[in-house]
């Protein structure tokens, strides 16, 4: 490196050289060279950095309604939604999907609470029916044998609901022996599918040691896939003063026929001809 510094007529007054060895030189390159690209390097992380967490806190605030819509549909908020407008990517697709399943199963809860209450409101008219009627209910699982019985079973025999075992094994012990052989077939032949429904007329014992006459009505309402019965459900009705008077009337018509008729009598008082 030279300096020379110019006079008025432009003359140098002197001249000032440098000179730098090149191994110091190339060092000195190197380490600029160095510097430049560890500050590339740098700038690039930073943006990368700056890149990641923008894009992470812009994907935070697309994901963040799905989870809190999920979580309460979860804990049975169904009106829960995400409130994201509809996007082409795949998240906006998987908020789109959250929202139809909310709006389902919000629809679904509506329905169920509808037929619910219809239930609620028909078994009641049921019940209205039994009580005004006097009629037994029996629900019977016919794989465990319990069996659930309403006040009027149970009252119509003398009993307090309370009172009575919730099993099958009840029903049988109060049956007459006479007629159990007869009400066990008939019932066998409707469980095993023989018969539309099981009906039988017989007699139980009720708590004071009476008899009454039961009409017992029901059928299988539910069987597995092979044909088993499963659940079965039917009426009892008391019918112990029809049976009564159909015993009366047997009872007249058998006198009427073992009876002479009034010619008979007549002829019977008329003195026979020599």
């Amino acid at each position: 490196f030279a300096y020379a510094p110019l006079g008025p007529e432009r003359a140098p007054y002197a001249r000032l050289a440098l000179g730098i060895p090149e191994d110091v030189a190339a060092a000195a390159d190197r380490r600029l060279l160095m510097q430049a690209l560890v500050s590339l390097l740098g700038a690039v992380l930073l943006v990368i950095a700056v890149g990641a967490y923008s894009s992470r806190r812009f994907m935070q605030r697309r994901v963040q309604p799905v989870i809190d819509s999920v979580r309460r549909i979860m804990h049975g908020d169904l009106s829960a939604r995400t409130g994201q407008a509809p996007a082409a990517d795949e998240l906006g697709e998987l908020a789109a999907a959250v929202d139809a399943m909310a709006s389902s199963l919000e629809q679904q809860d509506k329905q169920a609470i509808r037929t619910l209450a219809a239930l609620r409101e028909g078994k009641e008219r049921l019940d209205l029916v039994l009580e005004a009627t006097e009629t037994g209910l029996w629900d019977w699982n016919v794989q465990t044998d319990e069996v659930q019985f309403n006040e009027s079973w149970a009252k119509m025999l003398g009993y307090r609901l309370d009172e009575i075992e919730p099993h099958a094994r009840t029903w049988e012990r109060l049956v007459h022996p006479d007629d159990l052989p007869h009400v066990m077939h008939t019932l066998r032949e409707h469980l095993e599918g023989r018969t539309p429904v099981y009906e039988t007329e017989h007699r139980m014992r009720t708590r004071d040691g009476q008899w009454r006459w039961i009409l017992d009505r029901g059928r299988v309402i539910l069987r597995d896939a092979e044909g088993h019965p499963l659940r079965a459900a039917g009426t009892h009705q008391d019918i112990t003063s029809i049976k009564e008077s159909e015993e009366k009337l047997d009872f007249l018509a058998c006198l009427l026929y073992t009876s002479p008729s009034p010619r008979d009598r007549t002829r019977s008082r008329m003195p026979s001809s020599a």
